[in-house]
């Protein structure tokens, strides 16, 4: 008696899903998105980022939400109010928001700072004024 062979496209299924569930950071095998794989585990080779309150001030001025928000925040000063683990940070930042066309008006943003330098605004905290957590110039609302 002969044994069937499996059909090629349940051998292409299955080579398919064992190199997914075998992969790196839930990648494609191997890929590591920016870092190395080191076993199983992705291990980040960026410069690691120590946050401090004048790097969040220089971020907090750079920081560009365009086209989603229009205007910059301008006469920032920011302190850093939580460190986390791999050299992330939050930061809260006073400040006056400066939109096309509008009076400038003071705000209170937070964000959330990565280890390796990327910044983006904290909309789980219930910043009154944050004009990047609750849309095109209206006034936070929401959050915890």
């Amino acid at each position: 008696m002969t044994r069937a062979r499996p059909h090629p496209v349940c051998l292409l299924l299955f080579v398919g899903l064992a190199a997914f569930f075998n992969s790196g950071c839930g990648q494609i095998a191997g890929d590591c998105s920016g870092g190395v794989l080191s076993g199983n585990t992705c291990v980040n080779t960026q410069m690691a980022v120590h946050w401090t309150d004048a790097r969040a001030t220089a971020v907090a001025l750079a920081f560009d939400d365009a086209p989603d928000v229009r205007g910059r925040l301008t006469q920032a000063r920011c302190r850093i109010v939580a460190r986390l683990p791999a050299y992330e940070a939050r930061s809260v930042c006073t400040g006056e928001f400066v939109a096309p066309n509008q009076e400038p008006r003071r705000v209170v943003v937070a964000f959330n700072l990565s280890g390796i330098g990327a910044v983006n605004p904290d909309c789980a905290r219930c910043w009154k004024s944050s004009p990047y957590c609750s849309g095109k110039g209206q006034l936070a609302t929401g959050g915890g």
